[in-house]
């Protein structure tokens, strides 16, 4: 959640300034995309289901590290897909792991559960606001390399879980 509420922050400073230079309406407008992570969320929760969390959860943040390099482009359309992609990465991710966390509790589901959100709104807040700096310090380059590496650590951690054994009650966990 931190790298989505970075990305989705600082974006907007970036697509005001050139080379894009748009209006705030037109960078606010971009942001629309934001709602494909309805239709992501159903979709990627159905190939989970298909296929399991753990042979997903890694691809959803490679998907939303392929987004945010697209980002880097200075050309408008690439960055709007980029966005567009990492949108759906994030909420794919966020759909796999919450429902995730809940399967593999063998007891107390509900603290499980909220451990999780706990940890999803503080990472919220502070990649949020850690991008700050960096977008003082480098612009969209240095916010764009701070959500790559929390990515890169997000991809790590993915990955090690597809090693957890499944538990026996749910093959799919």
């Amino acid at each position: 959640m931190g790298s989505f509420v970075a990305v989705y922050n600082y974006t907007g400073f970036r697509l005001l300034a050139p080379p894009f230079a748009l209006s705030q309406a037109a960078a606010g407008a971009i942001f629309a995309v934001y709602l494909i992570g309805i239709v992501a969320s159903a979709w990627i929760g159905a190939l989970a289901g298909r296929f399991g969390q753990r042979r997903l959860l890694w691809a959803t943040v490679l998907m939303m590290l392929g987004g945010l390099v697209l980002t880097l482009s200075d050309r408008l359309d690439l960055v709007i897909a980029g966005i567009a992609v990492f949108t759906v990465g994030f909420f794919g991710g966020h759909t796999i792991a919450s429902a995730w966390v809940g399967r593999r509790a063998q007891q107390a589901r509900a603290q499980a559960s909220a451990l999780y959100l706990f940890s999803y709104y503080v990472g919220s807040s502070l990649a949020g606001s850690l991008g700050g700096l960096f977008w003082q310090r480098a612009g969209w380059p240095g916010v764009a390399l701070m959500v790559g590496a929390l990515l890169i650590a997000a991809v790590a951690v993915a990955l090690w879980l597809v090693r957890l054994p499944p538990l026996a009650s749910d093959p799919g966990s």
